[in-house]
């Protein structure tokens, strides 16, 4: 499949603005929308979007621009992640980035994508995220985190869990 950069823009989750319902009904949505340079400077983010919205492709296409230029940054799936762990669901290649990244006092960029496609597998986040953080441990202090999810699925749980 061919990227095309779209130049995507990503709206701030914010409790205190509502239910996540209302915040999606929300006509200021796009109000206080930001770029993809604002949550690069976060240690934890987690995308939510819609099924073929383009997280996968977006969250690659992230992973590989950051790449170019000079950072390091890798991509993987939460599934690939919790069944073979997180070094080794990345490509040779990348591995040696990884464990370069390791032992370097750089920050990196870890894409994690679809929690909810890895659930469908019955698979368990809290195992792909206690492989990825076993596998990052000495660097996770320089680890930027992007997690990703369909956002009916997280609605559901917010709103179900309350």
């Amino acid at each position: 499949m061919t990227y095309v950069a779209l130049d995507r823009r990503l709206v701030a989750w914010r409790d205190e603005e509502g239910s996540p319902i209302q915040r999606l009904r929300d006509q200021r949505l796009y109000a206080d929308d930001i770029d993809w340079s604002e949550p690069q400077k976060q240690h934890r983010i987690v995308i939510l979007a819609e099924a073929g919205s383009g997280k996968t492709e977006e969250l690659r296409a992230q992973a590989r621009a950051l790449t170019s230029e000079g950072s390091y940054a890798f991509y993987t799936t939460v599934h690939n992640a919790a069944i073979e762990g997180f070094a080794e669901s990345l490509p040779d290649a990348e591995r040696g980035r990884l464990a370069a990244w390791l032992v370097s006092d750089k920050p990196a960029w870890f894409f994690i994508d679809s929690f909810d496609e890895a659930k469908l597998g019955r698979i368990q986040l809290s195992t792909a995220l206690r492989k990825v953080a076993d596998a990052i441990a000495s660097g996770l202090r320089r680890a930027h985190v992007v997690l990703s999810g369909r956002i009916t699925i997280a609605i559901f749980r917010r709103v179900r869990s309350c």
